[in-house]
């Protein structure tokens, strides 16, 4: 687990109320480092933020739960009860994750095609895996999934996600970041929308 504090610049990071997110998939889709970097963005623009990974086995295609919380107040609590945003990239993230019967109307659930959740309240939208993968890289679809739909939420923009590649020492690895930013940033609007009874 990992908690920052605000930084100087406010403006890019639209938070007003505590944002609950859960991300769940697997392990080879680098979930842990999509959610830390989306922490240390979030922080970077001024918001309090907190992320853990939920990781018990570390072999190809085991489970993996991230958590990321982001207020404008310090987080006391560290628990994920009302999540705004779900995202399910595998089938083995969506079995370890669990029912999705508990997400509220106000709850944006974006699952892999292909991936099958309970039925649900929030609000389902499909995300084509493979062709972000195809796009980034199989080690940074995660983070580009996860940048396009906190976009589309209207919680972040594009320029306070970019700001946060600079604390990555690692030049090959800052590239490859920020090219998954900026085409889950492009992809933001092209997810295909269905309600969510019809799964």
């Amino acid at each position: 687990p990992a908690c920052a504090g605000p930084a100087a610049d406010v403006a890019t990071w639209a938070v007003d109320d505590r944002i609950e997110i859960r991300v769940a998939g697997d392990v080879n889709q680098h979930v842990a480092f999509a959610i830390e970097f989306v922490g240390r963005a979030a922080a970077a623009a001024g918001a309090f933020a907190f992320q853990r990974d939920d990781i018990s086995d570390r072999r190809a295609g085991a489970p993996s739960v991230g958590d990321l919380i982001f207020d404008h107040l310090p987080i006391r609590y560290t628990g994920v009860d009302e999540p705004r945003l779900v995202v399910v990239l595998s089938q083995s993230g969506a079995d370890r994750l669990g029912s999705v019967g508990h997400l509220g109307d106000r709850c944006r659930l974006v699952v892999a095609n292909g991936v099958h959740v309970p039925p649900t309240r929030a609000t389902l939208e499909h995300v084509d895996v493979p062709a972000y993968e195809n796009a980034t890289g199989p080690h940074h679809a995660a983070l580009s999934i996860l940048a396009s739909a906190l976009v589309a939420c209207g919680w972040v923009d594009a320029a306070a996600l970019a700001r946060a590649c600079r604390s990555i020492p690692d030049d090959r690895l800052r590239g490859a970041a920020l090219a998954a930013i900026r085409h889950g940033v492009t992809s933001a609007c092209a997810t295909n929308r269905r309600p969510a009874n019809q799964d």
